[in-house]
């Protein structure tokens, strides 16, 4: 299985209105051990009202057309009081086979606005875990019948932050796929969090 830009697989989200649910894939049960070699790809990081706008117009539509919904359920910022929403985000990355093209997108926003997220613990310790936990989805195209389908995965580690103190290099969410397994981890403070790994079987 190789990379797959994610621009490639636009259509994809695009036509996910026409998608129903799909037992396409398996949670592996258990600690995850990823194998030696694996080739992390950072998964992009698309914003919505947010201070620092963030992700290319193709990777938005995308987004837009995955999470379209929960995008729109959130609600007008009432201390900004000038129409726009509060913040929230989608996590998105792709990847194709011979037959199939996936894509892997994680949404979140606050607790409040969005339930099946659970915000990180509000500490000022300087460990103090700062992802969030929330569904993985993933889409699944086939190439030959256009077919697709997807499916949630929940409790997925959802971190990707980009400023002066929180810089995206030692803070973001990665995935690696091989053979039909699709990995992830996160990466906070600049270390790889152990209790985050994830991993996904692809039919």
């Amino acid at each position: 299985m190789t990379k797959n830009p994610i621009l490639s697989a636009v259509t994809i989200g695009l036509a996910l209105c026409l998608a129903g649910g799909a037992q396409a894939q398996t949670q592996l049960p258990g600690k995850v051990k990823f194998p030696a070699g694996l080739k992390w790809q950072t998964m992009a990081w698309v914003t919505f009202d947010s201070p620092t706008p963030s992700g290319t117009e193709q990777q938005r539509q995308l987004a837009k057309a995955i999470w379209g919904k929960e995008i729109e359920s959130i609600p007008l910022n009432d201390f900004l009081k000038n129409g726009t929403k509060y913040p929230s985000q989608v996590l998105i990355s792709g990847f194709e086979s011979n037959a199939l093209r996936y894509v892997f997108t994680s949404f979140a926003a606050g607790h409040a606005f969005y339930p099946a997220c659970e915000d990180p613990p509000n500490s000022g310790a300087a460990d103090t875990p700062t992802y969030s936990l929330c569904p993985m989805r993933v889409v699944v195209e086939e190439k030959g019948s256009g077919r697709k389908k997807h499916q949630d995965f929940l409790n997925y580690c959802h971190l990707h932050f980009d400023d002066p103190d929180a810089p995206a290099a030692k803070n973001h969410t990665e995935v690696a796929v091989t053979g039909n397994t699709a990995y992830f981890r996160v990466i906070q403070y600049g270390k790889h969090v152990p209790e985050c790994d994830r991993a996904i079987r692809l039919q």
